[in-house]
Protein backbone atom coordinates (compact mmCIF):
# COMPACT_ATOMS: atom_id res chain seq x y z
CA UNK A 1 0.00 0.00 0.00
CA UNK A 2 1.12 3.61 0.38
CA UNK A 3 4.34 4.66 2.18
CA UNK A 4 5.35 7.92 3.91
CA UNK A 5 7.58 9.05 1.02
CA UNK A 6 4.72 8.43 -1.41
CA UNK A 7 2.36 10.56 0.72
CA UNK A 8 4.88 13.43 0.55
CA UNK A 9 5.23 12.95 -3.21
CA UNK A 10 1.47 12.97 -3.77
CA UNK A 11 0.94 16.15 -1.79
CA UNK A 12 3.74 17.94 -3.67
CA UNK A 13 2.74 16.73 -7.13
CA UNK A 14 -1.07 16.72 -6.98
CA UNK A 15 -2.11 19.59 -4.73
CA UNK A 16 -5.46 20.10 -6.51
CA UNK A 17 -6.46 16.43 -6.23
CA UNK A 18 -5.35 16.32 -2.59
CA UNK A 19 -7.43 19.43 -1.82
CA UNK A 20 -10.39 17.75 -3.50
CA UNK A 21 -10.29 14.67 -1.26
CA UNK A 22 -9.90 16.90 1.80
CA UNK A 23 -13.12 18.71 0.86
CA UNK A 24 -14.93 15.44 0.26
CA UNK A 25 -13.82 13.98 3.58
CA UNK A 26 -14.76 17.07 5.57
CA UNK A 27 -18.21 17.19 3.95
CA UNK A 28 -18.79 13.44 4.33
CA UNK A 29 -20.33 13.38 0.84
CA UNK A 30 -18.25 10.93 -1.15
CA UNK A 31 -19.75 9.55 -4.36
CA UNK A 32 -19.97 5.75 -4.63
CA UNK A 33 -17.31 5.60 -7.33
CA UNK A 34 -14.28 7.49 -8.68
CA UNK A 35 -12.19 6.78 -11.78
CA UNK A 36 -8.59 8.04 -11.60
CA UNK A 37 -7.62 8.68 -15.20
CA UNK A 38 -4.03 9.39 -16.18
CA UNK A 39 -1.09 8.31 -18.26
CA UNK A 40 0.58 4.92 -18.00
CA UNK A 41 3.04 5.04 -15.09
CA UNK A 42 1.39 8.12 -13.60
CA UNK A 43 0.30 8.64 -10.01
CA UNK A 44 -3.31 7.50 -10.26
CA UNK A 45 -2.81 4.31 -8.19
CA UNK A 46 -0.99 6.29 -5.49
CA UNK A 47 -3.81 8.83 -5.32
CA UNK A 48 -6.42 6.08 -5.16
CA UNK A 49 -4.54 4.40 -2.31
CA UNK A 50 -4.57 7.67 -0.39
CA UNK A 51 -8.33 7.89 -0.95
CA UNK A 52 -8.70 4.36 0.46
CA UNK A 53 -7.14 5.58 3.70
CA UNK A 54 -9.28 8.72 3.66
CA UNK A 55 -12.40 6.55 3.44
CA UNK A 56 -11.41 4.06 6.16
CA UNK A 57 -9.54 6.16 8.75
CA UNK A 58 -11.86 6.89 11.70
CA UNK A 59 -9.73 9.63 13.27
CA UNK A 60 -10.19 13.36 12.82
CA UNK A 61 -7.76 14.40 10.10
CA UNK A 62 -7.78 16.31 6.81
CA UNK A 63 -7.26 13.08 4.84
CA UNK A 64 -6.09 10.33 7.22
CA UNK A 65 -4.00 10.17 10.38
CA UNK A 66 -1.68 7.50 8.86
CA UNK A 67 -1.10 6.13 12.37
CA UNK A 68 -4.27 4.39 13.64
CA UNK A 69 -5.11 0.69 13.28
CA UNK A 70 -7.22 1.35 10.16
CA UNK A 71 -4.39 3.25 8.46
CA UNK A 72 -1.81 0.63 9.48
CA UNK A 73 -3.96 -2.17 8.08
CA UNK A 74 -4.45 -0.19 4.86
CA UNK A 75 -0.69 0.30 4.57
CA UNK A 76 -0.18 -3.45 4.99
CA UNK A 77 -3.02 -4.26 2.58
CA UNK A 78 -4.92 -6.32 5.16
CA UNK A 79 -7.82 -4.06 6.15
CA UNK A 80 -11.00 -6.21 6.32
CA UNK A 81 -13.05 -3.48 4.60
CA UNK A 82 -10.62 -3.08 1.71
CA UNK A 83 -10.37 -5.26 -1.41
CA UNK A 84 -7.87 -4.75 -4.25
CA UNK A 85 -7.99 -6.21 -7.75
CA UNK A 86 -5.19 -5.48 -10.22
CA UNK A 87 -5.35 -6.07 -13.95
CA UNK A 88 -2.29 -6.61 -16.15
CA UNK A 89 -1.69 -7.76 -19.71
CA UNK A 90 -0.54 -11.14 -18.40
CA UNK A 91 -3.34 -11.46 -15.83
CA UNK A 92 -6.46 -9.51 -16.85
CA UNK A 93 -9.46 -8.95 -14.56
CA UNK A 94 -12.07 -11.64 -15.16
CA UNK A 95 -15.52 -12.72 -14.05
CA UNK A 96 -14.14 -14.48 -10.96
CA UNK A 97 -12.67 -11.15 -9.82
CA UNK A 98 -16.06 -9.48 -10.27
CA UNK A 99 -17.67 -12.16 -8.13
CA UNK A 100 -15.03 -11.63 -5.44
CA UNK A 101 -15.73 -7.87 -5.53
CA UNK A 102 -19.46 -8.48 -5.14
CA UNK A 103 -18.87 -10.87 -2.23
CA UNK A 104 -16.69 -8.28 -0.48
CA UNK A 105 -19.17 -5.42 -0.95
CA UNK A 106 -22.04 -7.34 0.60
CA UNK A 107 -20.22 -8.09 3.84
CA UNK A 108 -21.91 -6.53 6.86
CA UNK A 109 -20.30 -3.36 8.23
CA UNK A 110 -21.25 -0.96 10.99
CA UNK A 111 -23.52 1.96 10.12
CA UNK A 112 -21.54 4.83 8.58
CA UNK A 113 -18.58 2.68 7.58
CA UNK A 114 -17.48 1.77 4.06
CA UNK A 115 -16.50 -1.25 2.02
CA UNK A 116 -13.81 -0.07 -0.39
CA UNK A 117 -12.81 -1.73 -3.66
CA UNK A 118 -9.73 -0.58 -5.60
CA UNK A 119 -9.52 -1.76 -9.21
CA UNK A 120 -6.14 -0.81 -10.67
CA UNK A 121 -5.24 -1.43 -14.31
CA UNK A 122 -8.93 -1.34 -15.22
CA UNK A 123 -8.04 -1.22 -18.93
CA UNK A 124 -7.21 -4.92 -18.56
CA UNK A 125 -10.76 -5.88 -17.60
CA UNK A 126 -12.63 -8.43 -19.72
CA UNK A 127 -15.97 -7.50 -21.25
CA UNK A 128 -17.76 -10.01 -19.00
CA UNK A 129 -16.10 -8.59 -15.89
CA UNK A 130 -16.94 -5.02 -16.96
CA UNK A 131 -20.59 -5.98 -17.47
CA UNK A 132 -20.73 -7.61 -14.04
CA UNK A 133 -19.15 -4.53 -12.43
CA UNK A 134 -21.62 -2.30 -14.28
CA UNK A 135 -24.53 -4.16 -12.71
CA UNK A 136 -23.02 -3.81 -9.22
CA UNK A 137 -22.30 -0.09 -9.71
CA UNK A 138 -25.83 0.64 -10.93
CA UNK A 139 -27.27 -0.28 -7.53
CA UNK A 140 -24.30 -0.37 -5.14
CA UNK A 141 -24.85 -1.58 -1.57
CA UNK A 142 -24.90 1.03 1.19
CA UNK A 143 -21.36 2.10 2.12
CA UNK A 144 -19.76 0.82 -1.10
CA UNK A 145 -16.90 2.85 -2.56
CA UNK A 146 -15.35 1.95 -5.92
CA UNK A 147 -11.95 3.38 -6.87
CA UNK A 148 -10.85 2.60 -10.41
CA UNK A 149 -7.51 3.52 -11.99
CA UNK A 150 -6.38 3.42 -15.60
CA UNK A 151 -3.58 4.58 -17.86
CA UNK A 152 -5.64 3.91 -21.02
CA UNK A 153 -9.13 5.28 -20.46
CA UNK A 154 -10.20 4.65 -24.06
CA UNK A 155 -9.98 0.89 -23.40
CA UNK A 156 -12.77 1.05 -20.80
CA UNK A 157 -16.48 0.95 -21.59
CA UNK A 158 -17.94 4.46 -21.66
CA UNK A 159 -21.11 3.08 -20.02
CA UNK A 160 -19.10 1.75 -17.09
CA UNK A 161 -17.13 5.01 -16.80
CA UNK A 162 -20.38 6.99 -16.66
CA UNK A 163 -21.05 5.40 -13.26
CA UNK A 164 -17.90 6.99 -11.83
CA UNK A 165 -16.83 10.56 -11.20
CA UNK A 166 -13.53 11.17 -12.99
CA UNK A 167 -10.44 12.40 -11.19
CA UNK A 168 -7.93 13.59 -13.77
CA UNK A 169 -4.32 12.73 -12.94
CA UNK A 170 -2.18 14.86 -15.28
CA UNK A 171 1.50 14.84 -16.11
CA UNK A 172 3.50 16.48 -13.33
CA UNK A 173 5.57 19.53 -14.27
CA UNK A 174 9.35 19.22 -14.45
CA UNK A 175 9.70 21.70 -11.58
CA UNK A 176 7.39 19.71 -9.31
CA UNK A 177 9.12 16.44 -10.21
CA UNK A 178 12.44 17.97 -9.16
CA UNK A 179 10.87 19.16 -5.90
CA UNK A 180 9.51 15.66 -5.21
CA UNK A 181 12.83 13.89 -5.72
CA UNK A 182 14.75 16.48 -3.69
CA UNK A 183 12.34 15.99 -0.78
CA UNK A 184 12.10 12.21 -0.74
CA UNK A 185 15.68 11.33 -1.81
CA UNK A 186 18.07 14.17 -0.90
CA UNK A 187 20.83 11.55 -0.50
CA UNK A 188 20.78 10.57 -4.18
CA UNK A 189 23.51 11.81 -6.52
CA UNK A 190 22.49 15.02 -8.33
CA UNK A 191 23.18 13.59 -11.80
CA UNK A 192 21.04 10.56 -11.04
CA UNK A 193 18.23 12.79 -9.70
CA UNK A 194 18.30 14.83 -12.91
CA UNK A 195 18.33 11.73 -15.09
CA UNK A 196 15.37 10.01 -13.42
CA UNK A 197 13.30 13.20 -13.53
CA UNK A 198 13.81 13.29 -17.31
CA UNK A 199 13.37 9.54 -17.54
CA UNK A 200 10.05 9.61 -15.66
CA UNK A 201 8.75 12.20 -18.13
CA UNK A 202 6.14 13.76 -15.82
CA UNK A 203 4.88 10.41 -14.49
CA UNK A 204 5.01 10.27 -10.71
CA UNK A 205 4.68 6.49 -10.42
CA UNK A 206 7.73 5.95 -12.60
CA UNK A 207 9.75 8.57 -10.70
CA UNK A 208 9.10 6.84 -7.37
CA UNK A 209 10.07 3.47 -8.81
CA UNK A 210 13.43 4.85 -9.96
CA UNK A 211 13.95 6.77 -6.70
CA UNK A 212 13.13 3.67 -4.65
CA UNK A 213 16.03 1.81 -6.20
CA UNK A 214 13.85 -0.50 -8.28
CA UNK A 215 16.40 -0.39 -11.07
CA UNK A 216 15.01 -3.06 -13.40
CA UNK A 217 12.96 -0.45 -15.31
CA UNK A 218 15.97 1.83 -15.72
CA UNK A 219 18.14 -1.11 -16.80
CA UNK A 220 15.51 -2.08 -19.37
CA UNK A 221 15.45 1.51 -20.64
CA UNK A 222 19.24 1.56 -20.97
CA UNK A 223 19.03 -1.71 -22.91
CA UNK A 224 16.36 -0.19 -25.19
CA UNK A 225 18.48 2.96 -25.60
CA UNK A 226 21.43 0.85 -26.74
CA UNK A 227 19.17 -0.80 -29.32
CA UNK A 228 18.32 2.63 -30.73
CA UNK A 229 21.96 3.75 -30.81
CA UNK A 230 22.87 0.56 -32.72
CA UNK A 231 19.89 1.22 -34.98
CA UNK A 232 21.03 4.72 -35.96
CA UNK A 233 24.58 3.52 -36.61
CA UNK A 234 23.32 0.89 -39.09
CA UNK A 235 22.58 1.31 -42.80
CA UNK A 236 18.96 1.65 -43.97
CA UNK A 237 18.37 -2.02 -45.04
CA UNK A 238 19.85 -3.19 -41.74
CA UNK A 239 17.62 -0.77 -39.79
CA UNK A 240 14.48 -2.22 -41.34
CA UNK A 241 15.70 -5.72 -40.55
CA UNK A 242 16.44 -4.76 -36.93
CA UNK A 243 12.94 -3.36 -36.42
CA UNK A 244 11.29 -6.40 -37.98
CA UNK A 245 13.41 -8.87 -36.01
CA UNK A 246 12.80 -7.08 -32.72
CA UNK A 247 9.11 -6.32 -33.08
CA UNK A 248 7.25 -8.28 -35.72
CA UNK A 249 7.75 -11.80 -34.29
CA UNK A 250 6.19 -10.47 -31.07
CA UNK A 251 3.51 -8.33 -32.68
CA UNK A 252 0.74 -10.67 -31.45
CA UNK A 253 2.04 -10.49 -27.88
CA UNK A 254 -0.23 -8.09 -25.98
CA UNK A 255 2.42 -7.65 -23.27
CA UNK A 256 4.87 -6.30 -25.85
CA UNK A 257 2.26 -4.10 -27.53
CA UNK A 258 1.39 -2.62 -24.15
CA UNK A 259 5.07 -1.66 -23.66
CA UNK A 260 5.44 0.03 -27.07
CA UNK A 261 4.90 3.54 -25.61
CA UNK A 262 7.84 2.91 -23.25
CA UNK A 263 10.07 2.00 -26.20
CA UNK A 264 9.05 5.16 -28.05
CA UNK A 265 9.67 7.26 -24.96
CA UNK A 266 13.18 5.81 -24.70
CA UNK A 267 13.86 6.76 -28.31
CA UNK A 268 12.61 10.30 -27.65
CA UNK A 269 14.93 10.56 -24.64
CA UNK A 270 17.90 9.38 -26.76
CA UNK A 271 17.09 12.08 -29.32
CA UNK A 272 16.69 14.61 -26.47
CA UNK A 273 20.21 13.77 -25.25
CA UNK A 274 21.64 14.07 -28.76
CA UNK A 275 20.03 17.49 -29.13
CA UNK A 276 21.61 18.66 -25.86
CA UNK A 277 24.98 17.46 -27.12
CA UNK A 278 24.44 19.24 -30.45
CA UNK A 279 23.74 22.49 -28.61
CA UNK A 280 26.83 21.95 -26.38
CA UNK A 281 24.80 21.88 -23.19
CA UNK A 282 27.27 19.71 -21.34
CA UNK A 283 25.91 16.84 -19.21
CA UNK A 284 23.19 18.90 -17.51
CA UNK A 285 19.75 17.43 -18.13
CA UNK A 286 21.00 14.35 -19.96
CA UNK A 287 19.41 11.04 -19.06
CA UNK A 288 21.99 8.67 -20.52
CA UNK A 289 24.97 10.77 -19.43
CA UNK A 290 27.01 7.60 -18.75
CA UNK A 291 26.89 6.84 -22.50
CA UNK A 292 28.23 10.24 -23.51
CA UNK A 293 30.73 9.06 -26.15
CA UNK A 294 28.22 6.90 -28.05
CA UNK A 295 25.67 9.69 -28.17
CA UNK A 296 28.29 12.27 -29.19
CA UNK A 297 29.26 10.07 -32.16
CA UNK A 298 25.60 9.75 -33.14
CA UNK A 299 25.00 13.50 -32.81
CA UNK A 300 27.88 14.05 -35.25
CA UNK A 301 26.40 11.57 -37.76
CA UNK A 302 22.88 13.02 -37.70
CA UNK A 303 22.19 16.62 -38.62
CA UNK A 304 20.35 18.90 -36.19
CA UNK A 305 17.49 19.03 -38.71
CA UNK A 306 17.30 15.21 -38.82
CA UNK A 307 17.25 14.92 -35.01
CA UNK A 308 14.44 17.49 -34.81
CA UNK A 309 12.48 15.67 -37.53
CA UNK A 310 12.85 12.31 -35.75
CA UNK A 311 11.78 13.89 -32.46
CA UNK A 312 8.61 15.19 -34.11
CA UNK A 313 7.85 11.77 -35.60
CA UNK A 314 8.27 10.01 -32.25
CA UNK A 315 6.20 12.67 -30.48
CA UNK A 316 3.42 12.04 -33.01
CA UNK A 317 3.64 8.26 -32.48
CA UNK A 318 3.47 8.67 -28.70
CA UNK A 319 0.35 10.80 -29.09
CA UNK A 320 -1.13 8.02 -31.21
CA UNK A 321 -0.39 5.58 -28.37
CA UNK A 322 -2.07 7.92 -25.87
CA UNK A 323 -5.19 7.96 -28.08
CA UNK A 324 -5.19 4.15 -28.25
CA UNK A 325 -4.45 3.89 -31.98
CA UNK A 326 -3.84 0.26 -32.98
CA UNK A 327 -0.25 -0.43 -31.96
CA UNK A 328 0.42 -2.67 -34.95
CA UNK A 329 -0.37 0.30 -37.19
CA UNK A 330 1.98 2.45 -35.10
CA UNK A 331 4.67 -0.19 -35.54
CA UNK A 332 4.18 -0.20 -39.34
CA UNK A 333 4.40 3.61 -39.36
CA UNK A 334 7.58 3.42 -37.29
CA UNK A 335 9.22 1.03 -39.77
CA UNK A 336 8.30 3.26 -42.73
CA UNK A 337 9.37 6.57 -41.18
CA UNK A 338 12.65 5.43 -39.58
Amino acid sequence: MIENSEIVAIELAYDRQVSYVKRLRSSGKMHHGYAFVGVEGGGQVLLAQQWVMAALCQKEAEIACYDCLDCTQCTQGIHPQFFHVEGTAADPIGVDDSRAIQKHLYKTVEVGQKQVVLISGAEWMSTQAANALLKISEEPPVGALFLLTTGQVSCISSTLLSRFQRVRVPYVSHKKMQEVIQNIRPDVDRHYRESIVHLADGRLGRLLEYADGRMQKREKMVEDAMFWTDFFQAQLPVRQKMLKERFQPQSKDSTFLHSLPEMLMTLQVVLHDMMLIDFSAGSTGRVFYMHKEILEDLAEQLSRKKILHLSQVIHRLRKMCDHNVNKKLILDYLIVRL
